[in-house]
């Protein structure tokens, strides 16, 4: 059985015996000088720390492309590990797919995926570019009939 989580449940479980052992005062200077001062270097987790999902739908509302999450499949595995598969499509076509034991996570990987397309401008990138071509193409079209009608 997989638990995506059980590292952070255990860390949570510590902080919270010291806090209810030794008090606010006591966890609080644990935290920053035990933990965070000696095994985190928040610079580091800053750059690294990307939300892919984000930065996909403000690259989407910047440039309107449309951008579609979709869940595409959902599974219990036992009754503690759901797993998610999710589906990225940018003007229609499939740009990535994601799995995740959240559905959280399966967008995260699935926009990554989406993502590595659009840096990387490869031919799913092209045929979405026509997709957004022909759909702006024919709104325009549509808005001039309405327009002159």
């Amino acid at each position: 059985c997989h638990n995506n989580y059980m590292g952070g449940n255990a860390f949570e479980a510590l902080v919270g015996a010291i806090y209810l052992d030794r008090g606010y005062a006591y966890c609080k200077d644990f935290m920053e000088h035990r933990i965070i001062g000696t095994y985190i270097d928040l610079n580091k987790i800053s750059r690294k720390e990307v939300n892919f999902k984000s930065k996909l739908i403000e690259w989407s509302q910047k440039t309107q492309y449309q951008v579609v999450f979709e869940l595409v499949k959902e599974n219990t595995i036992g009754t503690n590990s759901p797993t998610f598969q999710t589906r990225v499509c940018v003007e229609g076509i499939k740009f990535g797919m994601g799995f995740g034991y959240s559905k959280k996570e399966s967008q995260q990987l699935a926009a990554k995926e989406a993502m590595r397309h659009i840096r990387k401008k490869t031919e799913l990138y092209k045929q979405a570019t026509e997709q957004y071509e022909i759909r702006t193409t024919s709104e325009v079209s549509s808005e001039s009939v309405e327009a002159t009608a």
